[in-house]
């Protein structure tokens, strides 16, 4: 069961010891380009930054100054026309652009992942979420269907947890929250 809490719940949370000197990824020179009519447009242009264990990261720019571009090219979803040119992508010591498409379906999902801008449209509306969660540690993880409906049953507990929050809550206030959800279903997960 999902306990209830204000937006001021964060106040006494230790940020600190959730942060470490552990490298977490690290972007170095990436670029990524559409071609488009003969010629390449650069949605990302020589991109540098490194995220360590706990920190918390934000990407920020302008519609169309190549976040999503960014995140995409990450986790490798990148399609046609579109191209990564150069640049190294290492997540835990490990150069992502090495691995095989397998690879990085078996690490999407499980270890790295991307919240899309418009989660309405990621998500099939024909399935319950909670379907559409459960398939995510099927795939992930070597558990029954069963203990998969629990593990999806804790991650949507989380989300009641942010429903219940006050309605005035400061950006920090969310962006804590936003970890403290994400870091919930890492631990759902892993537990298994």
């Amino acid at each position: 069961m999902c306990a209830e809490f204000h937006s001021d719940a964060f106040q006494n949370m230790d940020y600190e010891s959730m942060h470490s000197s552990e490298e977490l990824l690290q972007i170095t020179n990436l670029s990524t380009i559409f071609h488009k009519d003969g010629r390449s447009v650069h949605a990302v242009d020589g991109i540098d930054f490194k995220i360590e264990k706990g920190q918390i990261f934000g990407l920020v720019g302008e519609s169309g100054s190549g976040k999503t571009v960014t995140a995409l090219s990450i986790i490798n979803l990148i399609e046609e026309p579109g191209e990564i040119i150069s640049g190294t992508i290492e997540f835990q010591g490990s150069s992502l652009r090495d691995l095989s498409e397998g690879e990085m379906d078996d690490l999407r999902g499980d270890q790295i992942s991307m919240v899309f801008q418009d989660p309405k449209r990621r998500l099939n509306p024909v399935f319950p979420v909670g379907d559409q969660l459960i398939e995510v540690v099927e795939i992930h993880r070597d558990v029954s269907r069963s203990e998969a409906h629990k593990i999806g049953l804790r991650m949507l507990g989380s989300v009641r947890e942010f429903c219940n929050m006050q309605r005035s809550f400061s950006i920090v206030d969310f962006c804590n929250w936003l970890m403290k959800f994400f870091l919930n279903i890492q631990n759902c997960v892993q537990e298994t």
